[in-house]
């Protein structure tokens, strides 16, 4: 299995929304984006008086940096899963129709896991370059 280029590359330079991401990096990127959001939830949980539930936890004094800390988690995901739009040849910009069913509960979630496991499944251009940039692994990779 070749990840092409380690998961954290391109998130924190001017290569955010113009770089492509291969199924491998995007699949280690969602499993660590869901396990810090799940880690932020239980740390809410944990400020909140006992017997409380989630919303009234993130209610809370600490809430409001927990709420901030899983919306930047949550802005490099989308940038994340443009980058592997361009992989499979889409545009980037088809994230920000992700991004608009992201904020209605219950079906942004659902749109989201499902535009994710179409990305997923969706083979994508790394073996070679696309009109959206270079292959994810670096140089042009020859099969025979």
């Amino acid at each position: 299995m070749n990840l092409g280029k380690p998961v954290w590359q391109d998130l924190f330079n001017k290569n955010l929304f113009t770089a492509r991401r291969n199924r491998v990096s995007y699949l280690i990127y969602l499993i660590i984006q869901m396990a810090l959001v799940g880690v932020l939830y239980i740390a809410a949980l944990n400020f909140a008086p006992l017997g409380s539930t989630l919303q009234r936890a993130l209610a809370g004094d600490a809430g409001i940096y927990i709420i901030e800390a899983i919306v930047v988690i949550h802005f490099f995901g989308f940038a994340v899963m443009a980058q592997r739009f361009r992989d499979i040849g889409i545009s980037g910009s088809w994230v920000l129709l992700v991004m608009i069913f992201s904020i209605m509960p219950l079906l942004g979630g659902a749109v989201s896991l499902l535009v994710s496991l179409i990305a997923l499944t969706q083979e994508g251009d790394t073996q070679k370059e696309n009109k959206y940039g270079p292959s994810c692994f670096g140089s042009e990779v020859v099969v025979s």
